[in-house]
């Protein structure tokens, strides 16, 4: 335990040591989650809770280019109106067009494109209806470097779900907020097998 513990240590000062050109290449483990409407309206008339959180995991098989797994929970509660539930489970996949020193962007940027298709669901409390099914979503973003492995994302993505319920489709189009930490899975095992073989 206490050589595991090392050689987290020593990756993290490595990764706060980087070069910032290594985030997307090839082997890296890329963990984060897109955060959006998460508060709410609380006044005299109207209370209202919004949450969602769609947390994803992707490793790099290319440079710039990871394939992995998201998860999407949503809840909108109004007050007076039918509380909606949604839901999506599915792979995931992002490409980056350039690594952060490739673009003038204060060289600590680097545009994407973002895809996701799985089962989805958006249900609605008190007969207001369901729609569950197949979901899709695409859209490009930026991620923006505040230090060698971790990025802050803003997105803008298109949602369709088409399936089964009341409503056989629903179509969304959101700005996402976000975050993502970048694992050089190549470096921790190298290290890993340094101290293991001490």
């Amino acid at each position: 335990m206490k050589k595991l513990l090392t050689v987290l240590i020593c990756a993290g000062i490595l990764g706060m040591a980087g070069v910032t050109h290594a985030q997307t290449q090839k082997g890296n483990l890329m963990i984060g989650s897109q955060l959006a409407n998460i508060g709410g309206v609380f006044q005299n008339n109207s209370n209202e809770f919004d949450f969602s959180i769609t947390p994803s995991i992707a490793y790099f098989i290319h440079d710039n280019l990871a394939l992995g797994g998201m998860l999407n929970l949503g809840l909108e509660a109004p007050k007076g109106a039918p509380t909606t539930f949604t839901y999506g489970i599915g792979p995931w996949a992002r490409y980056y067009f350039a690594t952060p020193e490739e673009l003038d962007f204060s060289k600590h940027a680097a545009f994407f494109l973002d895809g996701f298709v799985g089962f989805q669901g958006e249900n609605h409390s008190k007969g207001g209806g369901s729609t569950n099914g197949l979901g899709i979503k695409v859209g490009p973003g930026v991620s923006y470097f505040i230090t060698p492995n971790v990025a802050l994302d803003a997105a803008l993505d298109y949602n369709v779900v088409i399936g089964f319920g009341n409503a056989t489709t629903v179509n969304r189009l959101a700005i996402n907020l976000g975050f993502q930490i970048f694992l050089p899975t190549g470096k921790l095992k190298e290290r890993y097998h340094e101290e293991t073989n001490q």
